[in-house]
């Protein structure tokens, strides 16, 4: 668990690229029949991890404590949340390649294909609600993307928890 909470603060500065926030990937799933409307209180999960960087921590918990708030959940005083919450990040290098078709001056007729290669980081952030009765995990998101500049971190990062939670609770409306 301590090389996943080493990596955790640099893949919160991997949810987009460079060229913005449009380029995350959000998918959520929730669990089929789950009555969302009686959970009205939360709580981030105990043994939560945090990211290695406190900075990068702080703002995913604003972030998403903004969001639950914001869908008229509050967090719980009494120690007795309906739901709890927990994140998790991580980073992978990949290898991307773009392939582009041209043709030669001189031999029009002669097409080639060239694909340019490059190494990538993508970060993912998963944010999970879960039951604190049952466990179930009642509500699950996943944000994912390339890298942003150093500048760009914070915005990227409630981009990302805002667009999880457009789709919290499911269904509504």
């Amino acid at each position: 668990m301590r090389a996943a909470s080493a990596i955790l603060g640099p893949a919160l500065a991997l949810l987009a690229s460079a060229a913005g926030a449009q380029d995350i990937e959000v998918k959520v799933e929730s669990e089929p029949g789950a009555d969302f409307s009686r959970l009205r209180t939360y709580d981030w999960v105990e043994t939560q991890e945090p990211a290695a960087d406190p900075v990068n921590h702080a703002l995913i918990t604003r972030a998403v404590e903004r969001e639950l708030q914001a869908k008229g959940l509050r967090k719980a005083t009494d120690g007795k949340p309906a739901l709890r919450v927990r994140y998790y990040a991580k980073v992978e290098k990949k290898v991307r390649g773009r392939g582009t078709k041209g043709s030669s001056l001189a031999e029009p007729t002669n097409l080639r294909t060239t694909v340019d290669f490059k190494r990538v980081e993508e970060g993912t952030l998963i944010v999970e609600l879960f039951d604190n009765e049952s466990r179930l995990t009642l509500w699950r998101g996943v944000a994912s993307g390339m890298a942003p500049r150093p500048d760009e971190v914070q915005e990227v990062i409630d981009d990302a928890v805002q667009r999880l939670f457009a789709k919290y609770p499911p269904n509504a409306g």
